[in-house]
């Protein structure tokens, strides 16, 4: 585990943070708002990491491969290497905590 992980998990948790505050100052906190709010950290690094390993598939088979070949084999995350699923674990886990935290905060 190196800094970067900790970096998109404290980005990803700023990210869903901003949206929570916006969507709570107009509408009415609820459940599923604060749900809807934990969304946009982890879908930004979950297609971050996906289009890394698309690039490292890409430089490992050639540009003349298959695009949707490669866009297949780099949504197998668990052939990733370990730092690209930490990349990808890390802001899921601080969006849950920040999730956990904001119910009980605000409801």
């Amino acid at each position: 585990m190196n800094w970067t992980n900790w970096e998109h998990g404290v980005i990803a948790m700023i990210l869903n943070l901003g949206v929570l505050v916006f969507f709570c100052l107009v509408l009415n906190p609820s459940f599923w708002l604060i749900v809807c709010c934990m969304l946009p950290g982890p879908y930004f690094f979950a297609g971050r990491e996906h289009t890394q390993q698309e690039m490292r598939l890409k430089n490992k088979y050639g540009e003349k491969e298959i695009t949707h070949k490669i866009t297949i084999e780099a949504l197998k995350f668990w052939e990733w290497d370990r730092d690209s699923q930490l990349d990808l674990y890390m802001p899921i886990i601080f969006s849950i905590c920040l999730g956990l935290i904001s119910c009980v905060v605000l409801l």
